[in-house]
């Protein structure tokens, strides 16, 4: 090599400036303006950068492959006259077991360049950027140890293969004295990375055509690994001159001897070289793209035609083709724009606040919520198409879920995938696209994975299977093994083994094989193996593979040595899963979960029909693709398992392959290990194969990729979610006799908002407000159903997709379709769906706010490496608790491993995301690379909480090797000798661990705040909340989970912003009056009324205003947020009331309550409902063990008492029966037996408890799982003593009274103005927060006046009720004697007038109407002009601006629910023939009440015919005997006056 050659390289990153043209969807060449040999390697999430510096080796890193940041110097070159004190070339980085090594060629003089030898750096820590040790000259000469026939060597790489370490590099032949040598390409085997064990052994010389020149060259080897090929890409030609270029070896086969030449094919043709415009490429590197889901080359090219070495490095993509060869294309030319590599992070984009806030007010397109849309069982029509979409568009629905049913739907006329059915999809799409509506398909038939009559058994999901015999040794065996057990006749062998047969009987499983090989759901994942029997242990060194001895047909020839021999044959075949609820025309097999090629075929055959239909409005609206709900079992097998087994795990399974039959292969850890490693395998090629492929395929075509990432599968949940575009959680509304509020549902949101936060997806979608039977029944609407959506918003969803909508094929018959008994009814045919819109509108506003920016949390909980099993979600299943008051997310060993790093103090994430303490939870066992993680990132500032683990998992990790280094690591984590107690510090940061762990004492000592905190709740109201950072804007979204109007003090972790107050609910915004800024925080009082949500805005943006510190009314304080701490109050503790007490309350039950524990789901080993009318605590912790308190669950269908003693709810007794409106209801204890009394009958008595009961009155909160009541209830009483039937009865006869609003003032800002309302007179006080006080007399409010006149009722046609009737007074609907009103279920209009006087219209007064009780919805219009949709509580419009003095008149048109209608069409003669049974309760519910046959008006579009029932519909849910809703406008109605306060 000539003397000019390097003395024109200054390195890689000598003057590595960035590329400072940054765009955000492209990236131009060159990378480097100027630099030579780029190196990249891509590690935990990192791109790292190798090159020379001035005077040394530097190094840099990246989140970005398409940025080089400028380098660290981490190795000074030695003073001269050491072997490697100059001529320092191409540089280049590897990490080895928790080390980095950096390869170099130096030399002692130069030029003429003949001394250049390897040397290779080691570094003392993992860190990559810090201090390195020189491990000296490597030897490359011909006889290992001959050092003086040592040989000259440049651009050292490394290439592991299947565990052995081995060097390739460019060198001479022999010592030469000029350096115009050839050079070749040599390899040998590596004891380390700093040793080199055996001779050298040449691969390659410069003999092709294309390498030929002045001097022949083969130098800058690097190896490229793809799929079962490893190449060894080098550049050749002359690397001064315009015809630099690469060429590769191919190794023949992975089993191929690597030190032998004839094992290395070398390509016939260079396989990239120049262009006309871009020339002398070569000296690549290899990565792939932040995702892995591209390969990328780095190289260098010359800046000119004419010899030197004048270069810069770019980047671009390659593939392979299609014999698996590299395919590099041509060089792209200087500043050609180039997609982002795939999966670049992005910094989170925020709207400006002035645009959120008109997004906020006006309501964003791209904020509205989603739906389900089933189309079910071939039921569809054109007509029906049309008429749901632009329903769906006039109440504000932004996007359907498109989904085929069939579940207890009569088959209809379109045939699935025909070519009407075609026609039909193509007119949605297209009609969507004209709506702006986004269209999102399943990706199969129902809902579940991904399946089709089209999947075959050999696409199928694939399981384990054997047969076992034993036969005596010392002879020649001939037999016919037999076939393992199969499913659909599918069959395929992997493998025959043999082993000694167990002396002490047949084989018998250890405890839990089918669990930890995953043959059945592993839902606690468990690593250890708890019994199996010490005789029955199987060497490994003595199994014997038979499989070559063994035919196609199972015949066994083979000369067996001495001694008895188990024969195991092994296959795999289908599990014969086939998708669920699809139409009948769609059933088939589920595909293989974990092969490209099943997912492949299933998409390509899913898309050649779809595409051509979608293609034009790709680009219109947003299209994409599901996978729902998993819902297929387990697969733990698939073809080609055997090689993507040893890819990944990096060792051969088949002799290991008897511990997946239960058996212990070498010992009980080895066989642990070996099934960890089958499980980790199984869940990559899941998340891989199935999720990450159906996203590349669903993209390629455009489409968005969606999954519902949980459930009973062979998948590590975080995981799956990571490889889709969005994912979603689910949430339900009710609960009765079949779910009972599981663990996999309850646990889904928070589950799905973690995935999509530690992965940069900005939108967390949620199957949203579904329900079973018993919850749904045309019972909910939207107020009903707002406490639970503003809880999954709490829990991180920001998109709501209301589950369900099912298609309507006829014109107007309703209620009609439905999903079989399932989910909301959230139809067109729905009678609140007009009014609906308003609540559209308030999740449209939700999800503005909770869209942008980023969450915020102070905890990241590592979810462990168990893999599979459900992941733990809710506080109260986290170790330790995290405290109320501190949001986290969880966090999987991948995104730690890969995207996360430290900076500033926080763990963060690629997207801005980050945290203030990793929580390692009490997990037993951890990978080794994810220790060493740790490990580095607690040197660099990370506070870790955990136990010191026991183990790591995997074969990988059993040597003696790296026990010791798993045991060095957990010592400079936990210390040599730990303690109970741990706190130590390790470099930045600090480790904590006790077994009594209390958070709140770590916090206090890392001066860790909470986030949100309620410092004044006297009535322990269950209060959520959620933050965001809206770039500099503070984001809270506070929600009152109860229906009971709050008052609370709450404080915010925020410095020096102000707060504002956004009503998602009306969209009005204003700034806060009452606060007081803190040191740390601010404290804000805040009123919510029944389910009442507000976001509070902290802005930096607002100009400086005065705040009010407290109000007093005529001396008494009204609000005073002084406080900065908690306020603790006492909790009522009853310890003198037990055994004989009552407690008696009225409800008004809205739903069905869960009266009985009959599970058919499994997993639940303590059934609870999540609505209790009175929640009860755990009575051993409030009075001692032995103790326990009594609560009640009330619905529409019966009472239930709950006892609790230990913590948790237990089931005591029901009584089953209707409850219609506002009814009594009686607890009575005697001597601890209970008894429960409705309206005053005895209805139900259980024997005594075994424990003594108390009432459980006292103060609850949402830590303890207390949650709110789904109906309306008054304040319960309590009784010390045992009522009797009659003194329960003449409470009944009082009857139940309203409470009334006591409110004085309203410290919340009206209108957006510096007012506040005073609805009262008096004196009032403003103490200011610079202590000085302002005084203002408040009088002539006003007092509220009744509009108690007549009231006319006006009903629409063809609904059953008359046309209009007079009310003397209001009174709920259902108790009306014309049946017509009495069973009426639509919009009925209420009219009337009332007077008004002058001094009510002030201009300083304010007049509000309240329509007191409204069921269930309501829109106002008064004197002609509409004042809005009331739908949620309280029922409360601003009504000054339209009111004159005098005359005025009011319209009301208010909407119930179809309950009452249906019921009372089941007074009348049936029309149609159902499964017996409908309206029925519990599990039954899912099959009786189904249609059999659906009318033929129904399915020719025709009106129903007039007579009989007023509905129709598709399934039965209520009986005749079923109790009625109230209904219509209840009142009172009144006029409220208030008084504006001014403050100047």
């Amino acid at each position: 090599m000539i003397r000019t050659l390097f003395l024109g390289i200054l390195m890689l990153v000598s003057s590595m400036a960035v590329n400072s043209q940054e765009h955000e969807e492209y990236y131009m060449n060159p990378i480097l303006s100027s630099g030579a040999d780029p190196w990249v390697m891509k590690h935990e999430g990192w791109y790292y950068y190798c090159g020379g510096v001035p005077g040394g080796i530097g190094v840099s890193r990246s989140r970005d492959l398409h940025k080089i940041n400028p380098p660290v110097r981490v190795w000074k070159v030695p003073q001269r006259g050491a072997w490697n004190s100059t001529c320092v070339w191409a540089p280049e980085i590897h990490f080895w077991k928790g080390k980095w090594y950096i390869y170099y060629a130096a030399g002692y003089s130069g030029p003429p360049f003949i001394h250049q030898k390897t040397g290779v750096l080691e570094s003392v820590t993992s860190d990559a950027m810090g201090e390195y040790v020189d491990k000296g000259m490597l030897f490359t000469g011909d006889v290992l140890g001959d050092w003086k026939n040592n040989r000259w060597a440049i651009d050292m790489t490394l290439l592991e293969h299947r565990g052995q370490l081995y060097a390739i590099w460019s060198g001479w032949e022999t010592a030469e004295p000029t350096d115009k040598t050839q050079q070749h390409l040599y390899i040998a085997k590596m004891e380390n990375p700093w040793t080199i064990s055996s001779g050298r052994v040449k691969i390659s010389s410069p003999d092709r055509y294309y390498e030929q020149g002045i001097l022949p060259l083969n130098e800058g080897p690097q190896v490229l690994k793809h799929g079962k090929d490893i190449f060894i890409v080098y550049s050749c030609g002359q690397s001064w001159l315009d015809t630099y270029k690469l060429s590769y070896l191919r190794l023949k086969d992975l089993d191929a001897d690597l030190l032998s030449p004839e094992s290395w094919i070398k390509s016939e043709k260079p396989v990239f070289e120049g262009t006309d415009s871009v020339f002398g490429v070569g000296h690549a590197s290899f990565t792939t793209s932040p995702d892995g889901k591209e390969y990328y080359i780095y190289y260098h090219t010359k800046k000119e035609r004419k010899p030197g070495w004048k270069r810069d490095v770019r980047l671009q993509k390659f593939t392979f083709d299609d014999s698996g060869a590299p395919y590099f294309g041509k060089p792209v030319s200087i500043d050609e724009k180039l997609p982002l590599p795939s999966g670049t992070a992005r910094a989170v984009q925020v709207k400006p606040i002035a645009e959120l806030e008109t997004d906020f007010t006006q309501l964003s397109p791209s904020a509205r919520p989603y739906t389900y849309w089933f189309w079910m069982n071939g039921n569809i029509t054109k007509e029906g198409i049309t008429k749901d979409l632009e329903a769906m568009h006039r109440i504000g629905v932004g996007g359907v879920f498109n989904l085929e049913g069939g579940t207890g739907i009569p088959k209809g006329p379109v045939t699935y995938l025909s070519p009407e059915w075609s026609e039909l999809k193509a007119h949605a799409i297209k009609e969507a696209a004209r709506l702006g509506i986004d269209y999102v398909m399943h990706n199969c038939p129902g809902w579940s994975s991904s399946g089709g009559p089209w999947i075959t058994p050999e696409y199928s999901m694939q399981k384990l299977t054997w047969s076992e015999i034993e036969v005596r040794g010392n002879v020649q065996v001939d037999t016919l093994l037999p076939r393992p057990v199969t499913e659909l006749g599918y069959y395929k062998d992997i493998a025959v083994l043999a082993f000694p047969s167990f002396k002490n009987g047949k084989p018998v499983g250890f405890s839990d094989w089918q669990l930890l090989n995953n043959s059945v759901f592993n839902h606690k994942g468990l690593i250890d193996i708890r019994e199996y029997d010490k005789e029955q242990v199987i060497d490994p060194k003595e199994i014997i593979d038979l499989t070559e001895f063994v035919d196609s047909k199972g015949n066994l020839k083979w000369k067996a040595p001495l001694g008895n021999w188990t024969i195991i044959r092994l296959g795999h075949t289908s599990t014969g899963r086939k998708n669920c609820a699809a139409p009948d025309t769609g059933v088939g097999l589920e595909c293989d979960k974990f092969s490209k090629q099943a997912i492949q075929l299933h998409f390509n055959k899913m898309m050649d029909l779809l595409y051509p239909l979608i293609k034009p409005y790709v680009h219109q609206i947003q299209i994409g693709l599901e996978i729902d709900s998993w819902e297929v079992g387990m697969q733990n097998w698939t073809s080609g398992f055997e090689e993507e087994f040893y890819e990944r795990a990096g060792y051969d399974l088949i002799k290991y392959l008897p511990a997946m039959t239960g058996k212990i292969v070498g010992s009980k850890d080895l066989t642990e290990r070996f099934l960890w490693d089958i499980r980790r395998v199984q869940a990559d090629l899941l998340a891989d194969n199935y999720y990450g492929e159906f996203r590349t395929l669903c993209n390629r075509y455009g489409l968005v990729s969606y999954c519902e990432p949980y459930d009973r599968g062979p998948m590590e949940e975080l995981q799956i979610g990571s490889r889709v575009d969005g994912v979603m959680g689910e949430f339900w509304n009710g609960l009765s006799a079949i779910f009972q509020n599981n663990l996999m549902m309850r646990r889904t949101t928070k589950l799905a908002s973690s995935i999509a936060h530690i992965n940069g997806q900005k939108i967390v979608g949620a199957e949203a407000y579904t329900s079973e039977p018993e919850s749904g029944r045309w019972q909910e609407y939207p107020f009903a159903l707002k406490a639970v959506g503003d809880k999954a918003f709490t829990e991180g969803i920001n998109r709501m997709v209301v589950h369900r909508y099912a298609m309507q094929p006829h014109p107007n018959a309703v209620p009609a379709m439905t999903l079989g008994p399932w989910g909301v009814h959230f139809d067109r045919t729905n009678t609140w769906w007009e009014p609906g819109r308003a609540w559209m509108d308030y999740l449209n506003r939700c999800q503005t706010v909770l869209q942008e920016g980023l969450f915020v949390a102070d905890l990241a909980y590592f979810t462990g490496d168990n893999i599979v099993g459900y992941t733990k979600v809710h506080r109260k299943d986290l170790t330790p608790v995290p405290p109320e008051g501190y949001d986290y997310d969880l966090i999987n060993t991948e995104t730690l491993l890969h995207k996360a790093w430290m900076e500033q103090g926080r763990l963060r994430l690629p997207d801005g995301m980050s945290y203030r303490v990793l929580v390692l939870q009490e997990q037993s066992h951890i990978t080794l690379s994810l220790l060493r993680k740790l490990q580095c990132m607690a040197e660099q500032g990370l506070i870790i909480i955990g136990a010191r683990p026991k183990q790591t998992v995997g074969l990988q990790s059993h040597s003696v090797v790296d026990t010791k280094v798993f045991e060095d690591l957990c010592d400079e984590l936990w210390g040599k000798n730990p303690t109970a107690v741990v706190d130590r510090s390790i470099g930045k940061g600090k480790l904590f661990w006790d077994t009594s762990l209390q958070l709140e004492q770590i916090f206090a000592k890392i001066q860790l705040r909470p986030d949100f905190e309620v410092i004044s709740n006297p009535n322990s109201a269950p209060i959520r909340y959620i933050h965001r950072q809206i770039g500099d804007t503070e984001a809270y979204f506070v929600a009152n989970q109860r229906r009971t109007s709050e008052e609370v003090i709450c404080n915010f972790r925020v410095k020096g912003k102000i707060p504002e107050f956004w009503n998602p609910v009306t969209g009005v915004r204003s700034r806060a009056m009452v606060y007081r800024v803190n040191e740390e925080t601010v404290s804000v009082p805040i009123r919510l009324d029944e389910y009442g949500s507000v976001f509070v805005i902290f802005r930096s943006d607002l100009p400086e205003s005065p705040a009010i510190r407290s109000i007093h009314r005529n001396g008494d304080c009204l609000v005073d947020v002084s406080t900065m701490s908690a306020t603790q109050y006492n909790q009522a503790i009853y310890t003198d009331i037990k055994d004989n007490f009552s407690i008696a309350l009225w409800v008004k039950p809205e739903s069905d309550a869960m009266l009985n524990i009959d599970n058919p789901m499994g997993y639940i080993p303590n059934p609870w409902t999540e609505y209790y009318t009175i929640y009860p605590s755990s009575g051993e912790r409030l009075y001692g063990a032995g103790h326990a308190t009594c609560g009640l669950a009330i619905g529409r269908n019966g009472v239930a008492v709950w006892e609790n003693e230990k913590g948790y709810p237990e089931f005591k007794m029901a009584a089953e029966k209707p409850i219609s409106g506002w009814s009594h209801v009686c607890l009575v204890y005697e001597n601890g037996a209970p008894s429960i009394y409705i309206n005053g009958e005895p209805v139900s008595y259980k024997t005594r408890s075994l424990q003594t009961i108390h009432p459980g009155l006292n103060l609850t909160n949402l830590q303890e799982g207390a949650s709110y009541y789904n109906g309306d209830m008054s304040t319960p009483i309590l009784f010390r003593s045992v009522l009797s039937e009659k003194e329960i009865g003449q409470m009944v006869a009082k009857g139940y009274k309203r409470e009334e609003d006591k409110r004085t003032l309203s410290w919340m800002p009206y209108d957006n103005s510096r007012s506040l309302l005073a609805w009262r007179d008096g004196i009032y006080m403003f103490v200011m927060e610079d202590g000085s006080k302002k005084q203002l007399k408040v009088e002539k409010v006003g007092r509220m006046v009744e509009i108690d006149q007549k009231w006319e009722v006006r009903f629409p046609k063809g609904l059953g009720a008359p046309a209009k009737i007079n009310l003397p007074k209001l009174v709920s609907l259902h108790l009306h004697k014309d049946e017509g009103v009495k069973y009426f279920s639509g919009t009925a209009t209420y009219k009337t007038s009332f007077s008004v006087k002058s001094s009510m219209l002030t201009e300083d007064k304010v007049v509000l109407l309240d329509l007191g009780a409204v069921e269930v919805m309501a829109e106002v219009i008064v004197n002609g002009v509409n004042k809005g949709i009331l739908w949620s509580r309280p029922y409360v419009v601003d009504v000054t601006d339209v009111l004159k003095s005098g005359e005025n008149t009011l319209e009301v048109r208010v909407t119930n629910q179809w309950t009452n209608r249906l019921i009372g069409d089941e007074q009348l003669p049936e029309e149609n023939e159902y499964v017996p049974g409908g309206g029925i309760n519990g599990i039954a519910a899912l099959s009786r009440g189904a249609i059999k046959k659906l009318p033929e008006w129904y399915k020719n579009g025709e009106n129903k015919p007039e007579g009989g029932r007023v509905t129709f519909t598709t399934w039965k849910h209520y009986r005749k005997d079923s109790p009625l809703m109230e209904a219509g406008l209840l009142g009172p109605v009144r006029l409220i006056p208030a008084m504006k306060i001014m403050l100047k």
